[in-house]
């Protein structure tokens, strides 16, 4: 059963000022140890992409189910995997039963995230994984 869905959109030219005034901590916020690692290797437009998509989700995916987490909600809970294509929030580090559709997509200067949030049923698996283009 849909319990909540969440969209986000963010233009480019926004990442690239908040990356101006505080990389690091922008960083920190935003993608998990491995892709910080990955992150200093990109060029700089994948590094626009790859902030604002894990923002995206991130933002889309509080809209879909944060109220559920309270004041335990951060950002920081959130970790976004993007092995070949696939997008994945692992939702039992959250202490939800719930499954996620999340969809990406980077389009000229914007990018844009939906999140689908689904009630669990007992034995369900905890992990949803969707294509991103």
């Amino acid at each position: 059963m849909l319990v909540g869905t969440g969209i986000d959109i963010v233009e480019h030219k926004q990442i690239e000022r908040m990356l101006k005034r505080n990389e690091s901590s922008l960083q920190k916020l935003l993608l998990n140890k491995k892709q910080q690692i990955e992150f200093n290797s990109l060029s700089y437009n994948d590094q626009i992409n790859l902030l604002a998509s894990s923002l995206t989700i991130k933002e889309a995916a509080y809209k879909a189910f944060g109220s559920y987490m309270g004041k335990d909600f951060s950002f920081l809970k959130i970790e976004i995997d993007n092995m070949n294509g696939q997008v994945t929030i692992d939702t039992s580090k959250l202490g939800l039963n719930i499954s996620l559709s999340i969809t990406v997509t980077n389009f000229c200067s914007f990018t844009i995230a939906n999140v689908l949030a689904f009630n669990l049923k007992g034995g369900e698996r905890n992990e949803y994984q969707s294509n991103s283009n």
